[in-house]
């Protein structure tokens, strides 16, 4: 017997499926699938879940999704990648707890390294583990040590070098109100973990690598009531010439405190090779879904030079934005030769240093100048060659692992940000909670080609998670301590499952996220 055209999976059967299924939702849709062949089909049609995901898109961002797609397809598996059912597939994904690494006390910071082998945990009580991945994909904790031994009151942040061998630590000292900086250094003699370098720092140490033997520190200084700079220091790893650190620190520019705010995150990468000059206009405290440009952005690979100009951004106030609140980006391009530290001069000793700064605060004091204007600290400063207003108070940004744009967590919610030239081409609303105290709460997010994962801030224990292609909401995972930082460990999730780690005041939790079959 003949079957009837309405068992086919193409011609008017296929025709009629399709204009019902263009008013379902995203999961009405997936369970359509699982009805018969032919329904299945017709709701493979990667434009039925485009229209549910993203239904008032333009269709120029259709073009450009597309268009990135064929650029970054190399096989079936980046196919069904760059494609809205796939969308689907990551913001649905369900998350479970798989476990969690204790340490020594109330945690305050994690950072995971490069190749996702190693991670850092830091502790209340000032001491340090570095935990290790073993080939049965477990983690052990292969070293501890304290910062207080030297004079620190506790280590508060943590920077892996790209090279995954050296730990750029950030704390205030214990007996003052001065914050320091120190790369710890794996001795692979006696497999533990030294001390090569420390540096002064600002409040707050924010600090980031400039290279595999360099790193940037921000410094304050206030030259009148409300009106400071900021100078962002280059200083060697390589400093066991001179134990008193002379000559392997130079200043590498000036940032003018625009607001009065306190440049709280800085972050370098590599100049990215597609540009995106386009410019973007719009209101920045209403959700949109991303543009054209995010996905040039999101599919470009930069390929890694040794003698690349690179990018420096900074979380900074915004002209008019309230005081003493960091509402904005600025960027600054640093051309190669400037990351090359001076050499290093032999210079006085000690001792004859000592006694020139004794003979100096012998002179009489000299007479107070009056205190600079505004027009002449601005002089003294570099403009950023590009602000991008935020709207809201930053609380973490993340460099996409491609190297072409920033993803920044706000109180608002979380914007990414293209790169060099800073354009919003996504934002996502998400509540966060508002912090307790007057200091906000910084978070640490992270993103990769799939995700973007970002504690909830103010004390909450909630990580928001986001499908990074689409903009689409995902799961809330809730812990009962605050969660402080969320880490990806992969650039690229699993296809069947996705690992992500959480730090939380009492442990780090492991959640592994499931996808629905389809």
């Amino acid at each position: 017997m003949e079957g009837s055209v309405w068992q086919g999976a193409d011609g008017e059967c296929a025709a009629a499926l399709r204009c019902v299924f263009s008013w379902l939702r995203a999961r009405e849709l997936w369970r359509c699938a699982g009805v018969c062949s032919a329904w299945r089909a017709v709701a493979l049609d990667d434009a039925l879940w485009r229209r549910a995901l993203r239904p008032n898109t333009p269709p120029a961002v259709v073009r450009a999704f597309a268009a990135a797609a064929a650029a970054d397809r190399h096989g079936q598996e980046n196919s069904l990648k760059w494609s809205w059912r796939h969308e689907f597939m990551l913001s649905s994904v369900r998350w479970e707890r798989r476990g969690r690494l204790a340490a020594h006390g109330p945690l305050l910071h994690a950072a995971l390294a490069p190749a996702a082998r190693r991670l850092a945990l830091l502790a209340e009580d000032a001491s340090i583990s570095i935990w290790e991945k073993n080939e049965g994909e477990s983690w052990r904790e292969s070293w501890s040590g304290s910062v207080m031994a030297r004079g620190w009151r506790r280590a508060e942040t943590a920077q892996w070098a790209a090279a995954g061998g050296r730990l750029l630590l950030a704390g205030p000292l214990a007996l003052s109100d001065r914050w320091e900086l120190a790369v710890l250094q794996r001795d692979d003699d006696e497999d533990t973990w030294r001390v090569v370098c420390r540096a002064d720092a600002g409040a707050g140490g924010a600090a980031c690598w400039a290279s595999a033997a360099a790193f940037l520190t921000p410094r304050l200084q206030l030259l009148a009531p409300g009106l400071a700079l900021t100078t962002v220091w280059l200083n060697t790893v390589s400093q066991e010439a001179r134990s008193e650190y002379s000559g392997v620190t130079t200043p590498l520019l000036r940032i003018f405190n625009e607001s009065a705010a306190h440049i709280s995150h800085i972050a370098m990468t590599e100049m990215p090779s597609v540009p995106i000059d386009t410019p973007v206009d719009d209101d920045v405290k209403e959700e949109y879904g991303p543009r054209a440009e995010y996905y040039i952005a999101v599919s470009a690979t930069n390929t890694s030079q040794e003698n690349a100009d690179r990018i420096l951004v900074a979380a900074m106030g915004d002209v008019g934005g309230p005081r003493g609140e960091s509402h904005a980006l600025g960027a600054w391009r640093v051309r190669a030769e400037a990351l090359r530290p001076p050499p290093l001069l032999a210079g006085a000793g000690l001792a004859e240093r000592v006694r020139r700064r004794r003979l100096a605060r012998a002179l009489p004091d000299r007479e107070e100048s009056p205190p600079p204007d505004e027009d002449t600290v601005r002089a003294l400063c570099t403009a950023p060659d590009d602000v991008c207003s935020l709207g809201a108070q930053v609380l973490g940004l993340v460099i996409h692992n491609r190297g072409s744009c920033i993803w920044v967590s706000t109180a608002c919610g979380a914007t990414c940000v293209t790169l060099p030239t800073l354009r919003r081409v996504l934002r996502v609303s998400l509540p966060h909670a508002p912090p307790p105290a007057a200091l906000p709460h910084y978070v640490t997010p992270d993103v990769n080609d799939d995700f973007f994962v970002t504690p909830e801030g103010g004390g909450s224990g909630v990580v928001r998670v986001v499908a990074a292609r689409s903009g689409v909401r995902g799961a809330a995972l809730s812990h009962a301590a605050p969660a402080l930082a969320a880490l990806l460990p992969t650039a690229t999730s699993a296809p069947a499952s996705a690992v992500l780690l959480v730090l939380a005041t009492d442990a780090i939790h492991i959640w592994e996220g499931t996808r629905l079959p389809l």
